[in-house]
């Protein structure tokens, strides 16, 4: 594993190494980087590598970035015009993504993370945290403007472990919820959602809570439960603003919503 300064580290994420564009490889960086006001123009993946904290700052991305198989202590964006961003198989302390221009997509699948912040990110498509995940504390607050956004949005929860998930004040098209959790804190309120499907979920070791949520569209809305029981202890009167609730024994019939 090579090791990079600041200097070679810029020139690898802005395209500027023609052999890491080439033929990338795995490096460590062992001292904190800012990054501010700089484009990145091309796709960059970052391999097995080794990074302290790592912050970029009102930055714009025009290709997909991809974090695999790594390890960071911090990784955090602010401001910026992301384009997709995945992280896979990774260990990160904290990932913070706040006050985004624009977020395409974020995918987070296969990760052991401390804390999550997704916040004021007013123009996004998809949020998707994977089921192999283990993340301790999650906060997913104040996300899509309809005023603003233009996308059709989706938010996909399914970790395999955490502590605690925050969702608030968030607009949201389709909402997919592929677990409540064992023994913890599962919150959502202040929610528009036009469709909410959630599948394979039991509310016997969790504590789930649903607050003030209400479909985008006030003449319509539907609830999906797949393989999911209608728990009126658990729902209450969260979903009285919705017209159609639907109970589903297989996920095939509903596949359509997922395209």
């Amino acid at each position: 594993m090579r090791r990079l300064n600041r200097k070679q580290f810029l020139k690898v994420i802005k395209g500027e190494d023609l052999e890491f564009r080439i033929n990338s490889f795995s490096f460590k960086l062992h001292e904190s980087v800012v990054i501010s006001d700089v484009h990145l123009p091309y796709d960059l993946t970052l391999e097995s590598c080794k990074l302290e904290n790592l912050t970029f700052i009102n930055c714009r991305f025009s290709g997909d970035l991809e974090i695999q198989s790594s390890k960071l202590e911090s990784l955090k964006f602010e401001s910026c015009q992301l384009h997709s961003l995945a992280i896979n198989k990774s260990d990160i302390s904290s990932i913070i993504v706040k006050n985004s221009t624009e977020l395409n997509s974020l995918r987070i699948g296969d990760n052991d993370i401390n804390k999550i912040e997704i916040t004021d990110n007013p123009i996004y498509e998809l949020i998707h945290l994977g089921c192999g995940n283990n993340i301790k504390e999650c906060n997913l607050w104040n996300n899509g403007d309809p005023s603003k956004n233009s996308f059709s949005t989706k938010l996909f929860l399914c970790p395999e472990r955490f502590d605690s998930i925050q969702v608030d004040q968030m607009t949201i098209d389709l909402l997919h919820i592929g677990t409540f959790g064992e023994y913890a804190h599962f919150s959502l309120a202040n929610l528009k959602v036009d469709i909410i499907l959630i599948e394979g979920c039991s509310p016997d070791l969790s504590k789930v809570s649903f607050k003030n949520i209400e479909p985008i569209d006030k003449s319509g809305g539907a609830i999906h439960l797949v393989n999911t029981a209608y728990d009126q202890d658990l729902f209450g009167d969260a979903f009285k603003a919705y017209k159609d609730t639907k109970i589903h024994h297989d996920l095939a019939e509903i596949l359509s919503l997922l395209a």
